[in-house]
């Protein structure tokens, strides 16, 4: 077994089609790609609704407001992650609680994350890192009435007994970002199977629609084409992604192997 070596982002003549078809369009937002690109993801992982936005902290930051959390509320986020999953709590008006990580898989703990819970406390933001999916079941269960986000920035693809990572929570937040898996340069996703809380979605990240005084938080059509081609390879990254993992966990000197997360990059269905 070897590595297999590729330039990131994999680019073919079918990307390069859906961009040149946005400069010829002249439409750079609210256009057909980003249309097909939110229908298409919500049909790959199963979920009832998805809202392309311009980041995935954007796409935080639209659930929390969403879920009508702001000034007072606490919600649980993992110390490891990045500035982005917290930094929407703040712009909520929120307060965001750190939570020590699980070593097994470096995810958020859910012991310290109960002891970590308040009167407070009306969200949990399990952050999948690397792209291994944290047990959403668990935390469901370990933390009834409580909003779960799931930051599934880097685990497009990813599954856990058979569900993908970011349908399972209340809302899904993904990343579209040049390093992501699936890679529109820029760019993010929102996903939920609640109406409800989609229609409120949609109308915060649209200035005038609605009752609401929403945000200007577009995809571009260039991220949006880019990411819709990139989706149809997805399968094939996550594939290139578990053959290096592999490689990698093979070679490594053993005493070196509980120094690693037990999966990096994108995942396949964990049990």
């Amino acid at each position: 077994m070897s590595i297999q070596k590729t330039a990131w982002p994999i680019i073919d003549q079918k990307d390069v089609e859906n961009i040149m078809q946005v400069v010829t369009s002249r439409t750079f937002v609210k256009g057909e790609f980003s249309k097909q690109l939110a229908e298409e993801f919500a049909q790959f992982i199963k979920v009832g609704y998805c809202r392309t936005v311009g980041s995935c902290t954007h796409a935080i930051h639209l659930a929390l407001i969403a879920a009508g959390i702001g000034q007072g509320d606490e919600v649980l986020v993992p110390d490891l992650t990045y500035v982005g999953s917290v930094s929407p709590i703040v712009n909520a008006g929120a307060v965001p609680v750190f939570v020590d990580i699980d070593p097994a898989d470096y995810n958020i703990s859910i012991r310290d994350a109960l002891k970590k819970r308040t009167s407070k406390t009306r969200v949990i933001i399990p952050v999948h890192v690397h792209g291994y999916p944290c047990n959403i079941h668990t935390i469901r269960e370990s933390f009834p009435g409580l909003v779960i986000i799931e930051d599934a920035c880097q685990a497009h693809g990813a599954k856990r007994a058979g569900i993908y990572a970011g349908s399972s929570g209340d809302i899904g937040c993904f990343s579209l970002n040049q390093v992501k898996p699936l890679c529109g340069g820029q760019g993010g996703l929102v996903v939920t199977n609640d109406r409800r809380l989609w229609e409120r979605i949609e109308e915060l990240a649209s200035p005038g629609k609605g009752d609401t005084v929403g945000l200007s938080y577009e995809i571009t059509e260039m991220s949006a084409a880019l990411a819709l081609s990139q989706l149809s390879k997805l399968t094939t990254v996550i594939e290139k992604a578990n053959h290096n993992y592999m490689h990698f966990k093979e070679t490594i000197n053993p005493e070196w192997r509980g120094c690693l997360p037990v999966r990096t990059g994108c995942c396949p269905d964990m049990a």
